[in-house]
């Protein structure tokens, strides 16, 4: 199944600057959209969607500039610990909500893999891990030093790196987890296929992305949270998705389409733009001394009950394959007889 998307006025297919798609190397990449706007705003901005003619593939086009992906990765996307209310309960609810969404994901896999040393990777402040440790499983991270740790995080259990260019030994890994990372990535493929070595024979790999075949990307269009132009650069589905797992070499083990920390809050993001927590924060940053403490407590309050009225919404959507996320559990196939080492004399 393609993800539907909206035509553009015209209803003509203009041709990509950038014609690679980067899931199945096709050339027929064409317009489908129109210009997206910016996560937490209207307005349209400079980016659009193409789709792979061959694989189905979607793409946000023209790529982002270094300079524009430096300010869009910006200190409002990092949740910072300060003496507030507000603060306090953000803490509270995120807390709640990896425990009953990712550590669900993590214990299912970690019944699988030969072992529970796991590396999350985009672990960012650290409240994954944290939180996976308390539940015996031996876990760390990677992500930039610059992120503030969760307080409950160590030092030592988060790696500084980027996942371009780091290096872990062969076969180190039981369980490796990219939540909401891979859209993030310019060749998923390749980066993909690296961590394929990382991980032990029979070792699980996790990826959560936005789900562009979801309800929601349908009837919203550009208003769709999911689109996070220009952060997002590839936007999967259930099947391309799948589809590039097996490319890098493993085999798909389980479709998940419930998410209790992302689903709801991607329709009341998309519905309330400048609600959205992140674009919340970069604005109370950007003039801290023009909003009271009650009026941001109001916002998130807001924002609380939108998701939570949207919740019986994404679980009936999640039955049917079609919620806003999707997350695939894949195994690193066992050696085959032929491939193992012989035994010494």
């Amino acid at each position: 199944m393609r993800a539907r998307v909206w035509n553009r006025d015209d209803g003509a297919a203009t041709s990509v600057d950038q014609p690679e798609c980067v899931l199945c190397g096709s050339a027929d990449l064409t317009r489908c959209s129109d210009d997206l706007p910016r996560l937490g705003t209207r307005e349209p901005s400079r980016f659009h969607l193409a789709r792979c003619g061959a694989c189905g593939a979607l793409h946000t086009r023209p790529l982002p500039t270094a300079e524009e992906l430096a300010e869009e990765y910006g200190a409002a996307f990092t949740w910072r610990p300060t003496p507030s209310v507000t603060t306090s309960l953000e803490a509270i609810y995120r807390r709640a909500l990896v425990r009953v969404d990712h550590l669900r994901t993590l214990r299912r896999a970690a019944r699988l893999a030969p072992g529970n040393r796991l590396l999350d990777i985009g672990c960012g402040d650290g409240l994954v891990i944290s939180e996976a440790r308390r539940h015996a499983v031996l876990a760390f991270g990677l992500d930039r030093a610059d992120v503030p740790l969760w307080p409950g995080c160590a030092p030592e259990w988060r790696m500084a790196g980027n996942i371009d260019t780091t290096e872990q030994q062969p076969e180190s890994w039981d369980i490796v987890s990219l939540f909401h990372v891979a859209e993030h990535l310019t060749h998923p493929i390749q980066i993909l296929t690296r961590i394929h070595g990382w991980l032990r024979p029979g070792g699980i790999l996790i990826v959560q992305t936005p789900n562009a075949g979801c309800l929601e990307a349908t009837w919203l269009g550009g208003a769709w949270r999911g689109w996070d132009v220009p952060r997002h650069v590839v936007h999967f589905t259930p099947e391309t998705l799948s589809h590039t797992v097996r490319a890098a070499g493993f085999e798909v083990v389980a479709l998940q389409h419930l998410s209790w920390r992302d689903n709801a809050t991607c329709c009341a993001g998309s519905l309330l733009p400048t609600f959205d927590i992140r674009i919340d924060r970069q604005a109370m940053r950007r003039a801290p001394s023009r909003r009271s403490p009650l009026v941001t407590l109001g916002r998130r309050l807001l924002y609380a009950a939108v998701t939570l009225a949207a919740t019986p919404i994404m679980l009936i959507e999640a039955a049917f394959g079609r919620a806003p996320t999707v997350t695939v559990l894949a195994r690193k196939p066992m050696r085959r007889m032929d491939e193992m080492p012989l035994a010494s004399a």
